[in-house]
């Protein structure tokens, strides 16, 4: 049936075997399960929320590393399973070319 310009669309039939990505990646994708992968960011926001931090605080490893990592758990504002798995993650992230994922529903130290 020819088309005709009358702005009607035509939806094409789905087909589950011919499902992409929508943006193509050469990085492989790991899932990590028992690990979390925190955020220092907010780690760091949450200490200082709690008044047992300086807030102009200025870290030795402003970069992620595994250096920063260790940083962390010395100065206390990651808890040493936490400072391992994110140590372990960015490790992982390094030099494999490959993005670390993880199933965890921390939030600043707390585990729901």
């Amino acid at each position: 049936i020819p088309y005709r310009a009358s702005g009607k669309r035509h939806r094409k039939p789905y087909n589950p075997h011919a499902w992409r990505s929508s943006t193509l990646t050469r990085r492989s994708s790991i899932l990590c399960l028992g690990m979390s992968y925190p955020c220092v960011r907010s780690q760091i926001a949450e200490q200082i929320a709690a008044s047992s931090l300086d807030p102009n605080i200025s870290l030795f490893h402003p970069s992620e590393s595994v250096e920063q990592a260790v940083e962390l758990v010395r100065r206390n504002i990651l808890t040493e399973m936490d400072g391992r798995d994110l140590a372990r993650c960015l490790a992982l992230e390094a030099h494999n070319d490959t993005l670390c994922y993880t199933i965890s529903l921390e939030a600043g130290a707390r585990y729901a």
